[in-house]
Formats: structure tokens, C-alpha cells, sequence
């Protein structure tokens, strides 16, 4: 696979992961022997380092807190050979938070802290995109104002943007202030949230992406449908790029592998198709493991899975 410049902007996470029997009534202590973990997230943080995991440079855009938090996040990415370029330290902020609490019935119950991420400013995004990377990958998990900033800094430069909302709080939202999208990766939920139509078959897909269309300037439309594969759209044709079978472990980190896959492929093959047949691969693996980070897949397990499926990516 060629080796492309990819810049990843978005958010980086610290994680503090509870377990316990019982959620604490208002005012009652709750003691749980489970113990707690703290891992690294954030959508954008796992694509970049799934993204260099599949052997491309990747640089990641992002802001950290001037804290311990901060300093474990920027060690982990360089670790996995993300190129720590336009990773910037807040002096003024901590590092976002997410505190997850789950128990006995296994739906986890959030609390999210922003910091150092509400400092991104437009200085940031022009800086990072003197990089002249071959694509840039937005998650949604940024500012409205930062998403239609980093679009238009990116068509003034020609660069090919590849946007998943996941994240993207639809009624603050302006379609219109976006400029033109490479790839557009919705979710069946997020389909329905702009067009209001619940992409279910190919029909409904079909009619989605004609009114996503009117709305947003983008050259794909890929919907991510879950195990029913993805529906692929250019304008004028349509495709079904099939999923994997595979035992669902976790959900979490799917999508930000599934992107990273989507234009790690993309950009070597100029294959869109490849590209989503490519990611399904990348997050199936995903899928099968526990954990965010820790199910990233390596390049080896996904060529191990492509031999082993004979798939053929040539």
C-alpha cells in the first residue's frame, strides 16, 4: 500500500472507566471492588493512531491540557508513530475528561469534561494544514465553527476532506456553511438526523443520499449500516460494500477504525469501493476485541484476515 500524508483534527480523551454493582443513590457512597482504569480516546485520537498503524504518516491536530493527563495521550501517540507536529499544549486548560460508570446492566452512564479541546482555534487549523497532507480527517467530535474553518482551509488548498458527523450536534448545525467533502461517512442515525429518512434498504439509502446531496457538497456519500454492510453513493451510482461476519465483543472505536481503514485504502487505490470494502475488514477486527484503544487492529491481523478471507486488494 502507498504510503500517503494523512491530518487527522480532532479530539484527544483521557478515560477514567468504572465498574461497579450498583449506580449510589443521592447521597449514598457506593463501594465496588471492580477497580477503575484510565485509557486513552477520543474519536479522532484512535483514527490517527489506526491510521499509522496502517503504515501511513500521520500527523494529528489536536490540543492536550498542560497536565500528567496531557503528557500520557502525547506519549501514547508517539509511541504509535503519530508525528506529534501540531499536537498543542494548553497552558490554560486541563485535558478533556470522560468519566464512564457502568453497571450490573452493562449501559454505561457518561460524564464529559471539555477542556483543553474548546481552545482549538482557526491559527491551529491553518497552521496544520501547511502540511500539505494528501487528505485530511475530520470527526465530528470538533467545534461547528472548527469543522467549517478546516473545510475551507482544505478546498483553498485543494486537499480532500474525508468528514464523519459522529459527534455533531445536528440542531446547531449549519449544512450550508460546509464547503466541499471528499467522503461523507454518516451512520444510519445520523442519515436520519439530516434528511430524516431511515435508510433501511437500499431504497431508502437511495433517497437519503439524493437529499443529502441538496444539502452537503461532497463528491461520497458512504452510510455506515452495521452489519449490513455500507451503502455507497457517488452521485449517480450506488453499491452495496458488504460487512464481515464476526463476534461483536465491543462497539467502541469502530467507526473512527472503520475511517481509518476508509482513507488509508482510498488514497492508495483511488477506489472508493476498495476503500469501504477495506475499512469493513479494519473494523470487524475492531468489532471482535474489548476495548477502544486496545482493539485497534495491527497491519498484521489485517493482512492475516485478507489472506485468510481471500480478499484481494490489488
Amino acid at each position: 500500500m502507498a504510503k500517503k500524508r494523512i491530518l487527522v483534527i480532532g479530539n484527544s480523551v483521557t478515560e477514567l472507566h468504572i465498574k461497579t454493582k450498583a449506580m449510589p443513590e443521592r447521597g449514598e457512597i457506593s463501594v465496588t471492588d471492580f477497580g477503575y482504569s484510565f485509557i486513552p480516546g477520543g474519536r479522532a485520537f484512535i483514527s490517527a493512531v489506526a491510521t499509522s498503524r496502517l503504515g501511513h504518516e500521520v500527523l494529528f491536530c489536536t490540543k492536550l491540557g498542560n497536565d500528567s493527563y496531557g503528557d500520557k495521550l502525547r506519549s501514547v501517540l508517539v509511541a504509535n508513530d503519530v508525528n506529534p507536529r501540531f499536537i498543542i499544549t494548553d497552558k490554560k486548560r486541563i485535558t478533556d475528561l470522560d468519566t464512564v460508570i457502568t453497571d450490573s446492566t452493562g449501559i454505561p452512564r457518561i460524564i464529559s469534561y471539555r477542556g483543553a479541546s474548546v481552545g482549538m482555534c482557526d491559527a491551529d487549523l491553518e497552521e496544520a494544514l501547511i502540511s500539505y497532507p494528501d487528505a485530511v480527517l475530520i470527526q465530528g467530535d470538533l467545534s461547528c465553527d472548527n469543522i467549517y474553518e478546516t473545510v475551507y482551509l482544505a478546498n483553498k488548498k485543494k486537499i480532500p476532506v474525508i468528514l464523519d458527523p459522529a459527534g455533531v450536534d445536528f440542531s446547531a448545525f449549519d449544512l450550508n456553511a460546509l464547503g466541499d467533502i471528499e467522503i461523507f461517512t454518516p451512520n444510519a442515525d445520523e442519515v436520519f438526523s439530516i434528511c430524516g429518512i431511515r435508510p433501511n434498504n437500499v431504497e431508502s439509502c437511495l433517497r437519503a443520499c439524493v437529499k443529502i446531496i441538496g444539502k452537503i457538497r461532497c463528491r461520497y456519500i458512504v452510510i455506515k449500516l452495521g452489519e449490513k454492510g455500507s451503502f455507497v453513493f457517488d452521485g449517480v451510482y450506488s453499491e452495496i460494500a458488504p460487512s464481515f461476519e464476526t463476534e461483536v465483543v465491543d462497539r467502541r472505536g469502530v467507526g473512527s477504525v472503520f475511517n481509518a481503514g476508509l482513507v488509508s485504502m482510498y488514497l492508495s487505490s483511488g477506489d472508493i469501493v476498495k476503500g469501504v470494502v477495506y475499512a469493513s475488514v479494519c473494523s470487524s477486527l475492531c468489532l471482535s476485541k474489548e476495548g477502544e484503544y486496545s482493539s485497534i487492529p495491527t497491519i498484521d491481523e489485517i493482512n492475516d484476515f485478507i489472506e485468510a478471507n481471500k480478499l484481494n486488494f490489488d
